[in-house]
């Protein structure tokens, strides 16, 4: 989902760098950005969540489980 990263600039949600998943207000505020475009857009919760797991995956030091469940913890709120 390299398309995912351009167009929904995921990135935001982790400060554009490898901060751990939405802490600071401007982050959160990116990554509700994001999912409510990528709703928008048609996306499912598991294609939204697989564009945040290849993220993580390609863009964090941090270990991919640890920096996925704060976006689990996150989307779980945010997608109902």
């Amino acid at each position: 989902m390299n398309q995912g990263d351009d167009k929904y600039r995921i990135g935001g949600g982790f400060a554009f760098v490898s901060a751990p998943f939405a802490v600071h207000p401007n982050d959160e505020r990116r990554a509700r950005a994001t999912i409510r475009l990528m709703k928008a857009d048609g996306r499912s919760r598991s294609q939204i969540i697989e564009a945040f797991r290849d993220y993580v995956v390609k863009h964090s030091p941090l270990s991919e489980e640890r920096q996925m469940e704060r976006v689990y913890e996150r989307l779980d709120d945010w997608l109902d």
